[in-house]
């Protein structure tokens, strides 16, 4: 498994980036990972379709990937079986309101029992990128199984791997027991 790293703001200052919106620069970004890491002639060969609740994949290829965009980063994994990333910014949220929300019991109470700020938001994103990084590796987003989950516990059948690449923001891989990170690429480096 391969997790890539992309500065927005250094994609944005290229001859890569030709988009305006905020929300269609980030789109490009994770596709500009995914044709870096692919190559062009394979990126404009390839058949994308999507799961049935929306998760893209490559028809007719071993890779598996996952793209996730947070303010000013884009990450992207590939790994030999079903993955999913999210990388969020530890912005201040309403972090008391959605953690009662969105998550399980056993979450809300270790998140209730935190000393001091800092300590609620390390730990709010902590459990909220494993969610999100758990739901995009089912497929299925942020649906009741996945928030009805304690991610702070080891589950039966998925790895949650924690990498702080980038300080200020929370980046949380799901896969199969059997990946590991072989390797992190920060793109824009060789360039």
């Amino acid at each position: 498994m391969i997790l890539y790293i992309l500065d927005i703001s250094k994609f944005e200052k290229s001859e890569y980036c030709t988009e305006v919106s905020k929300h269609k620069k980030h789109h490009a970004a994770g596709q500009f990972l995914l044709r870096c890491v692919l190559g062009n002639e394979v990126y404009e060969k390839a058949e994308f379709a999507k799961r049935d609740h929306g998760k893209p994949y490559i028809v007719g290829t071993p890779i598996h990937y996952n793209i996730s965009h947070s303010e000013q980063y884009a990450v992207l994994v590939t790994a030999n079986s079903e993955v999913g990333v999210d990388v969020q910014e530890k912005r201040p949220a309403r972090m008391e309101t959605l953690a009662k929300r969105f998550f399980s019991k056993e979450e809300w109470l270790a998140f209730s029992k935190c000393d001091g700020e800092k300590e609620k938001k390390d730990l709010f994103f902590h459990i909220w990128c494993r969610k999100e990084a758990y739901g995009k590796y089912l497929g299925t987003g942020l649906n009741t199984k996945v928030l009805q989950t304690n991610v702070l516990v080891d589950l039966e059948d998925v790895l949650f791997i924690e990498y702080e690449a980038v300080e200020g923001y929370q980046i949380s891989i799901c896969c199969g027991k059997e990946e590991s990170i072989e390797e992190v690429i920060s793109v824009f480096e060789g360039l």
